[in-house]
């Protein structure tokens, strides 16, 4: 594969993250550079890592183990976009908290890994063609860690515009959840 190819798979590939970093940004409080910097990377860390793991692990260990994570992913999402659609109608302060701070490394994990789970069939798919793995998760996760502060900042913006914005964000990440329950069958 080259360079534009490996672009483009990333761009596609990191669509999840820029959606859930969005849906973040899409709270009322600051969230400090540093703060987003730390999320980004963590998103990164889980698309290239996953990517990787995806390469060495091959296609018979796959099948199984992506079964569980997509369930397991499929309950977070749909749990998280629940409670910011429910977050959205409640009071100025519940608003203000930021559940997706990326401070709170646990659930940034959780979320990286959750929005990675393709990137474990892409891993599979990269050792078949035999494309340059190394290039290849260096440019994913570059391009998912852009993404995602991108997405933190837009969010943030568009929040300015409506308090009820979060519900949107909320509805992203069910609709993210459902597709997910979708593909396991």
């Amino acid at each position: 594969m080259n360079i534009f190819e490996l672009i483009w798979v990333a761009l596609a590939l990191c669509v999840d993250s820029f959606a859930v970093s969005a849906a973040g940004g899409c709270s009322n409080c600051k969230i400090p550079v540093g703060n987003k910097l730390f999320g980004a990377v963590i998103f990164a860390a889980c698309q290239g890592g996953l990517t990787l793991a995806g390469w060495f692990a091959g296609d018979s260990a796959l099948s199984l183990f992506e079964s569980v994570l997509r369930v397991a992913a499929f309950i977070l999402l749909f749990g998280i976009g629940a409670k910011m659609c429910f977050d959205a109608f409640k009071g100025e302060s519940v608003r203000r908290r930021n559940f997706l701070n990326p401070l709170n490394v646990k659930l940034a994990f959780v979320l990286g890994i959750a929005t990675s789970i393709d990137a474990l069939a892409l891993g599979v798919s990269f050792a078949f063609v035999g494309a340059n793995i190394f290039e290849a998760v260096f440019i994913i996760s570059a391009v998912t860690f852009f993404a995602c502060l991108l997405g933190m900042e837009l969010g943030r913006s568009a929040a300015r515009v409506s308090k009820r914005l979060p519900a949107f964000g909320g509805v992203v990440l069910i609709v993210i959840a459902l597709l997910m329950l979708a593909d396991i069958g």
